[in-house]
């Protein structure tokens, strides 16, 4: 993907302007902002395929610059111990409105909700990334946002938050430099994959080179259910049998035996990249024999 100097000129007039409402002049662009752009300039990432660029950037110069008042005491506080809850969803206003939902996330009651439960520390992860199926630029652009605007959440309150990075995947080469960048430069905490990623599961040759970059990496990762799909005459269509929502009616099945760790025992994905360890949500109905695995690799389940 290389850029025009239209798209570069737009980019920085255009977007960060209207996002940081400043005047359109480069100089006065608030330098995080300037810096996101810089760093998926040199990726060959397209930010301005997305009408929400603006808005996701806003964010992310928000978290930068944010600084926890009186009403969020619990996030200054150094837990010696608590749970770790490794299994939370993460969606900006932005990411909400984009996926057509309600979801309205709150600093506040979350850091309430981790003082009720008893919860030292949340890593965050963004639900099913993948909403611009055959479209490897918008995949590629969304990936980039959303690890950048979790990785300021994160340090702005590093005591309390850390994230698992979003990986533009079935586009194997785009997702080796997202994955590198989010774990050396945002310092990601793992690597989410979904079960399957536009219909393509975890097993699928395809990905070989992608999970032996994991493995150089020393990754772990972190596995979700995601909306089955089928492609069918070059169209994603859902394979969920019933009338029920793909959330109780599939997401244990493609958790369990019948496709994601299915998958990856029958090509040996696991055994030969062994070197992580693997968290799998929702585990209800995880293949038996994952429990049986060498020392040097770890698979736990766990639940909400």
């Amino acid at each position: 993907m290389h850029l025009a100097p239209a798209v570069i000129s737009f980019l920085w007039h255009v977007l960060v302007g209207a996002a940081l409402q400043q005047p359109f002049e480069t100089s006065k662009i608030d330098p995080i902002a300037q810096g996101v752009l810089n760093r998926a300039l040199a990726d060959n990432i397209d930010l301005s395929v997305h009408s929400f660029t603006a808005a996701a950037l806003a964010d992310i110069v928000f978290w930068s610059h944010f600084e926890p008042g009186p009403e969020h005491e619990y996030a200054l506080e150094a837990n010696a111990t608590g749970a770790i809850d490794t299994h939370a969803h993460y969606v900006p206003e932005w990411y909400a409105k984009l996926r057509g939902d309600n979801t309205k996330w709150s600093l506040e009651e979350h850091l309430s909700l981790m003082k009720c439960r008893g919860i030292a520390t949340t890593i965050f992860d963004i639900p099913n990334p993948n909403i611009f199926p055959k479209d490897a630029n918008a995949t590629v652009a969304i990936a980039r946002l959303l690890n950048e605007n979790l990785a300021a959440l994160s340090k702005a309150l590093p005591r309390k938050f850390g994230f698992f990075a979003t990986v533009p995947l079935p586009y194997v080469d785009e997702a080796i430099v997202e994955t590198t960048y989010a774990l050396k430069h945002l310092n990601a905490l793992a690597v989410a994959l979904s079960s399957n990623h536009e219909g393509q599961y975890l097993g699928d040759p395809l990905f070989r080179p992608f999970f032996s970059v994991l493995n150089d990496l020393q990754a772990i990762v972190f596995l979700h259910p995601n909306e089955p799909l089928i492609e069918v005459d070059g169209s994603l269509i859902k394979a969920n049998p019933t009338r029920y929502s793909s959330i109780p009616a599939e997401f244990y099945f493609e958790t369990g035996i019948m496709n994601e760790l299915h998958a990856f025992f029958l090509t040996a994905s696991i055994s030969t990249n062994n070197a992580r360890s693997y968290l799998i949500s929702d585990p209800q109905h995880i293949h038996p024999s994952s429990f049986h695995n060498p020392p040097s690799r770890r698979i736990l389940p766990f639940h909400h």
